[in-house]
């Protein structure tokens, strides 16, 4: 019953019940898997595994990550996982290889402009995928600002940064749209 959460096939997954965190998102399924974000504190990254309720497997990926920001904050691509943190952008990929250190995050070359981001308001970070353009990106306020000023646009195949600065337009949500005749 999908209004109540019973029957033969309902159950529930604990996440390190007593490590002070919350769950704060989730992925898109990503290699018949489901991640699973906790933070705000130490944080850390579960996956569920399985394709039925009989073969589900739940397991860590990492502790002690920079922990996720909002859930719009993670963007799913076909070959990573990404999300941003109070402390930069991070890939799943890298931070599996290289671990959780400042060099490994993915916004590194551009860690200076995401300084300046408004850390009290980064709970309202968004973030999109265009697969047509192998762009991802996040907006996030700026500074003192309360709306979603800054973009970061990272072209992942190229490695290249853009960042977009807006002053009349606050993006508080992504839409991917493609022409069917194009």
């Amino acid at each position: 019953n999908i209004a109540d959460a019973t029957g033969s096939d309902a159950g529930a997954f604990i996440f390190d019940e007593d490590d002070g965190d919350r769950v704060v998102g989730l992925s898109e399924p990503w290699r018949e898997r489901l991640l699973v974000f906790k933070g705000p504190t130490p944080g850390s990254v579960h996956q569920i595994g399985g394709t039925s309720p009989v073969t589900f497997t739940k397991g860590v990926v990492f502790r002690q990550a920079a922990p996720c920001v909002a859930n719009a904050a993670i963007i799913t691509t076909s070959n990573d996982i990404f999300w941003m943190s109070r402390y930069g952008l991070h890939s799943l990929t890298a931070t599996q290889k290289y671990g959780d250190t400042e060099e490994a995050y993915i916004s590194f070359p551009v860690q200076n402009q995401f300084n300046q981001l408004n850390t009290a308001r980064l709970n309202q970070a968004v973030g999109f995928y265009n697969p047509t353009r192998n762009i991802i990106g996040w907006a996030a306020p700026s500074g003192t600002s309360a709306q979603n000023d800054t973009v970061f646009v990272f072209h992942y195949l190229l490695g290249f940064w853009s960042i977009w600065t807006f002053t009349d337009f606050n993006p508080a949500s992504f839409m991917l749209a493609l022409d069917p005749l194009a």
